[in-house]
């Protein structure tokens, strides 16, 4: 399926807070099938609200919304969404029960009372919780409108909206999606390679440097599952082909986790001594989960005696040529 993501928030497009929100919905729906045809963001302003959302729903499969759902002054997306897709508010006693109930001494229910007036046709995404999130579907579209919270976000969007999704999109286009991760070529030699590939109907080639790494993402958009899985099959045989081991890993893969993998299967240990880099390898792999099957540990030695003292590195060598490779 096709869609479209709108994070809402006059904190977002002023720079006070980063919008990590929709990175996580765009790699977690990217991951789970789906393409993102557009993301937006934008301040609390009704207007605009309407305005961008209206025009989502005329190319895509489905909208995910986050932020403006909370009960300041300034959470404007439950009254702006009623008003442009012309549907009356409507108080949610289920809603409103779940406010009550997470009260603390210092507020009062009037102040909150807000969230749990919603536009008509909503469906209620989580009961239990504060932050419900809704969906509406409107002229067969569905619109999935989450909290702006990180964390609210990230839980309803894993448990309520991904699932969904896929009991719906079998009814839609189908994509095939995967990432490939290289090491050692340029991006402009790995683009030479893929674009006799990039010519072909319904496969999109993106290309990512990240740091001294390039990404190379495959994009597959078919009619039904079964062509998809053939077109994808055969491009991702061209990738590997042309890269050949310049590809690492794809998707979820880090250098660590698959130098930690090859590790494990030849059962051995890793420590580090690092000195310039001040311990940013020793994090990145301790980032791994079961790390410590494979790496013992690590030492920072930044001064030259250290290096002495810790690795027993030769003071002359050190004298000569300096510290730094």
């Amino acid at each position: 399926m096709i869609g479209e993501i709108i994070a809402i928030g006059d904190e977002l497009i002023s720079g006070r807070t980063e919008n990590t929100t929709s990175a996580f919905a765009a790699r977690h729906l990217f991951a789970a099938g789906h393409e993102i045809y557009a993301m937006h963001t934008i301040g609390d302003n009704p207007a605009l609200i309407g305005e961008v959302l209206k025009r989502a729903l005329k190319r895509v499969d489905f909208v995910v919304v986050t932020g403006g759902l909370g009960s300041t002054t300034d959470d404007l997306t439950n009254e702006a969404v009623a008003e442009a897709l012309d549907r009356e508010p409507i108080l949610y006693p289920e809603i409103l029960k779940r406010i009550r109930e997470h009260l603390d001494d210092n507020q009062q229910v009037s102040n909150l009372e807000k969230m749990a007036w919603l536009p008509q046709g909503a469906e209620i995404l989580n009961e239990k919780a504060k932050m419900a999130g809704y969906l509406l579907v409107h002229d067969s579209v569905p619109v999935f409108f989450l909290p702006g919270v990180p964390y609210q976000m990230r839980e309803l969007l894993l448990e309520h909206v991904l699932p969904r999704l896929a009991g719906w999109s079998g009814n839609h286009h189908r994509v095939k999606q995967r990432i490939y991760k290289t090491f050692g070529l340029p991006e402009t030699v790995i683009n030479q390679r893929l674009l006799a590939l990039e010519r072909r109907d319904s496969i999109h080639i993106g290309y990512y440097p990240v740091n001294c790494e390039v990404h190379v993402s495959l994009t597959v958009l078919e009619e039904n599952k079964q062509a998809a899985e053939e077109k994808f099959t055969a491009a991702d045989r061209v990738i590997k082909d042309a890269l050949g081991d310049a590809i690492y890993g794809t998707d979820q893969d880090t250098l660590a986790s698959v130098v930690g993998q090859l590790l494990q299967d030849r059962h051995k240990m890793l420590s580090v001594a690092e000195s310039c880099t001040g311990g940013m390898i020793g994090k990145r792999i301790t980032e791994v989960a079961g790390s410590s099957s494979w790496f013992a540990g690590g030492v920072i030695a930044y001064s030259n005696r250290l290096k002495e003292i810790l690795l027993n590195v030769d003071h002359d060598l050190l004298n000569n040529y300096g510290a730094v490779s």
